[in-house]
């Protein structure tokens, strides 16, 4: 699947040379699902698709904000991509947690339904308004991706697909909260 010119755009600063542009969109097609990239095309037929030549964190911010979901940094930017790699390392991290003290909530509500007679109607309301913002924040976190010179940003929501997110994110999620919950239940905390 081809990239139209019309779903790129570049940085006016960037110092890439026309012939740099069809390697890099190659290598953005590599790492994204054709399937994902067509119904964002479809679906946001306004928004690029991907950014090129980003050489500062203005630009960077710009392109983020628009919802870009490639995003190319320019090879000799290193304090940027050591800041953008230091960045999705954190939100990776930070969504690992997330997750486990999310799953931990709803095993420990669970467990605590079971044995306590007054019923809290709000705990689940909160409990599933955090869970679909932790989901849906997951979904669309940046990916960093190195090969060789070049440096690319790829959000999750193309780079896999509906199945594979919810594999990935979904069934780690419910095990850690039936295991929490077993263990509660086990040891007779509550």
């Amino acid at each position: 699947m081809d990239i139209p010119p019309a779903f790129i755009v570049s940085s006016k600063l960037s110092p890439l040379e026309p012939s740099d542009i069809p390697r890099i969109v190659h290598l953005a097609r590599t790492r994204c699902r054709n399937d994902c990239l067509k119904a964002r095309m479809r679906d946001h037929p306004k928004t690029p698709i991907m950014a090129v030549g980003i050489s500062n964190p203005y630009d960077m911010q710009r392109v983020m904000t628009a919802d870009v979901p490639v995003i190319h940094i320019q090879q000799d930017c290193r304090a940027l991509r050591g800041a953008q790699h230091r960045h999705t390392r954190e939100i990776r991290y930070c969504r690992a947690f997330e997750g486990i003290l999310s799953s931990g909530l709803w095993a420990l509500y669970c467990a605590s339904k079971s044995s306590t007679k007054r019923r809290l109607l709000y705990v689940p309301v909160i409990l599933t308004a955090y869970t679909a913002y932790f989901l849906r924040t997951a979904r669309r976190d940046y990916t960093a991706l190195e090969e060789e010179d070049d440096f690319v940003l790829v959000r999750n929501d193309v780079r896999r697909s509906k199945i594979q997110f919810v594999l990935r994110t979904w069934v780690p999620y419910c095990v850690i909260g039936v295991s929490i919950y077993g263990i509660i239940r086990k040891s007779k905390l509550i």
